[in-house]
């Protein structure tokens, strides 16, 4: 059993993180502000009288948090706290501020309380070019603390995410454009589709991303790694997908948009080193996502 620290761990992904640690038989403690993150999607281990399982509500920029790595002496710290919006443009400064100014006083708790281990929610970035968004550059410049924290400081690894996507996804917010289009099918509606059918990303089922936080727990020691399929998926491949299995007949409007360029896709060298390979498929990914949306 390792004592596990999620910040971030009522968000979608940190949830079903959660869950996963629990099921091997660790001891887990969630630090969360809600402000994105949903407690209700603790509630199964939250009701688990078996489960060891403490929630935190607190900010990452609050000196609380040193006090809630104190009190959880945790081993292993895994740090998925963050804006939740990429595409968020209003409130720069709390960006900075949780993104950055949260990390650095996450790794200083860790300091002071000999934690093992810092394993960082990334994303994946081209880091030949600036960063496009500041939600990117926020990524960056954590990292590059994590990367500074020098001898004294506790092991880290960078998992460098593709775009993921699952059950727990909130149709309503734009950002979970995959559940977005899962419900509007599900619900006979029109589908409206900006970046035409040629847009695609690396998609990566949370059950595959809560593989590599596991594995990182014992490897991947210094190290960004990507993680995700290697592959692009297209607008028109999802939602071919999602139409059969929703059994949705209607046809897609594109939207008028530019050629979209090529999206970032994981180069998994580091990931099969580190033990670890998608093995969720597109199908299976997103028939997990319509069972949860159909509840």
């Amino acid at each position: 059993m390792t004592r596990v620290l999620v910040t971030g761990g009522a968000g979608v992904l940190g949830s079903h993180l959660v869950d996963r640690l629990l099921a091997d038989g660790h001891q887990v403690v969630v630090a969360d502000d809600l402000s994105s993150g949903r407690l209700h999607y603790l509630q199964g281990a939250r009701r688990d009288p078996e489960a060891k399982l403490n929630f935190q509500r607190v900010d990452v920029i609050s000196t609380a948090l040193e006090v809630a790595v104190s009190k959880a002496q945790p081993e292993v710290v895994m740090h998925l706290a963050s804006r939740a919006d990429p595409e968020a443009a209003d409130e720069p400064v709390r960006d900075a501020m949780v993104d950055v100014i949260g990390t650095v006083t996450l790794l200083e708790a860790c300091r002071l309380h000999d934690v093992r281990k810092v394993i960082f929610a990334g994303h994946l970035d081209d880091r030949t070019q600036p960063p496009a968004t500041r939600f990117l550059a926020g990524k960056r410049a954590a990292e590059e603390y994590l990367r500074g924290s020098g001898s004294g400081g506790p092991a880290w690894t960078v998992l460098s995410l593709a775009e993921v996507y699952g059950a727990r996804q909130d149709p309503a917010l734009p950002r979970h454009l995959i559940a977005r289009l899962a419900d509007w099918m599900l619900e006979g509606a029109p589908v409206t589709l900006a970046g035409g059918p040629g847009r695609a990303w690396d998609l990566l089922p949370v059950a595959d991303a809560v593989d590599a936080f596991v594995l990182a727990m014992d490897a991947g020691d210094g190290q960004r790694i990507d993680i995700g399929t290697g592959h692009p998926t297209t607008q028109s491949e999802v939602v071919s997908a999602l139409a059969q299995i929703t059994e949705w007949k209607g046809e897609p409007a594109w939207l008028a948009a530019a050629e979209p360029s090529a999206p970032r896709v994981a180069e998994l060298a580091r990931a099969e080193a580190l033990g670890w390979a998608p093995t969720t498929t597109l199908d299976q990914g997103l028939r997990s996502l319509v069972e949860w949306l159909r509840g």
